[in-house]
């Protein structure tokens, strides 16, 4: 398969970008109105995501994750996921 026919296979996933001048200074909310975006634009499993964190030395690591739960009111803050 060439290389132009694998491109020609990609979605463009592009919807806006993040400009720190513009996001909320709580990151809930940042995550909250994302989220709705995503179900809104009908994204294929807006719930599933890459969740990266860093160990203490500074070894990162990532795995994908589903959300199960997310209330942003009233607080405190929930959220479930499922890692697989």
């Amino acid at each position: 398969m060439r290389d132009d026919e694998i491109a020609a296979m990609r979605q463009d996933y592009t919807i806006g970008e993040l400009l720190e001048s513009s996001a909320p200074p709580d990151p809930w909310k940042l995550f909250s109105s994302w989220f709705e975006i995503a179900q809104k634009t009908k994204i294929l499993e807006p719930n599933a995501m890459i969740l990266s964190t860093v160990t203490e030395d500074g070894q990162p690591t990532s795995r994908v994750v589903l959300l199960k739960d997310f209330d942003l009111y009233p607080p405190p803050l929930t959220l479930k996921v499922f890692s697989f």
